[in-house]
Parts: structure tokens; C-alpha cells; sequence
């Protein structure tokens, strides 16, 4: 019984198991689905608010000082243009000329070794030996006479 039972259990995982796979794919789309799509409904128009701008009228003179403020705002003087650039020819050379941090030792290669090169197929070591010279073959054996004729093994009584 326990047998039965174990092969049961194992039929039964096996179901369950192809089950999950196969329902991971409408569970994962299910998940994903946004649902507020299917009952959307157009929300009406909701309570006016006040604008955050507004016109604004000017008098003359204030739209001069406007004017000039924003003019003003716009102009480099001399000085601050000055100070955007840098002048490096005016400075001094350093004290002291610069040394490497490390010594670099320089070897120079007379050239090349040139090494002999045979191309060859195959390795020396994978070789086959040479054939063994097979002996003649003696005088045939006699082939003993089968146990049942063929006439005994095909009569029918």
C-alpha cells in the first residue's frame, strides 16, 4: 500500500507542479493588468481656482526702471570679465626643475632570437608501429554437423 501511495503522492506533485507553471503566466498578466482601466469613468470638472498670474499695468516711469533693472542685469563690467580669465603667462616658472618619481632603467633588445621551426602533421609519439605481418591461415577446421537437420526442425506433426 505505502507503494501505491508513494506513487500517488509523486503523480499528484507532478500534476501540481505543470499546474503552477502553467498558471504563472495568466497570474503574472493578472498582476500587471492595471484595473483601473476597466471601470474608468471621466471625472467631471472640478472647482475653479484662482490663477496664479496676473496683469499688471505700468506707469511710464515704473516700466523705465523695469527696463533699466533688466538692462543692468545683462552687462558685464570690465572687471568681472577679467576675473573669468586666466592669464598664465604672468606667473613664475618654478624653483626647481622636476625629477621623475620613479627611475626607469631602459634594456635595449639586440633583436629577436630566431628559433628553428619544422612544421610537422602529426607528433613523432602518435605514430602507429609498424604492421605485425599476419601468419597464413592453417588448414580449414571442420565445421561440426548441426545438432537438428533443417528437414527435422521444419516437419510439422
Amino acid at each position: 500500500m505505502s507503494e501505491f501511495r508513494a506513487r500517488w503522492l509523486r503523480r499528484l506533485r507532478h500534476e501540481l507542479l505543470s499546474l503552477a507553471l502553467v498558471a504563472a503566466v495568466p497570474v503574472s498578466l493578472a498582476i500587471v493588468f492595471p484595473y483601473e482601466a476597466v471601470g474608468f469613468r471621466a471625472t467631471g470638472p472640478g472647482p475653479r481656482r484662482a490663477a496664479p498670474c496676473a496683469f499688471v499695468s505700468l506707469s511710464a516711469a515704473e516700466e523705465r526702471a523695469a527696463l533699466a533693472a533688466a538692462r543692468t542685469a545683462w552687462q558685464v563690467d570690465a572687471k568681472g570679465v577679467r576675473g573669468l580669465r586666466t592669464d598664465l603667462s604672468s606667473g613664475d616658472l618654478p624653483p626647481a626643475p622636476t625629477r621623475p618619481v620613479i627611475s626607469v632603467r631602459r634594456v635595449r633588445a639586440t633583436g629577436p632570437a630566431v628559433a628553428s621551426y619544422l612544421p610537422n602533421a602529426l607528433p613523432p609519439t602518435a605514430a602507429a608501429s609498424r604492421p605485425a605481418a599476419i601468419p597464413p591461415e592453417a588448414a580449414p577446421v571442420p565445421v561440426p554437423p548441426p545438432a537438428f537437420s533443417r528437414e527435422e526442425l521444419l516437419r510439422i506433426d
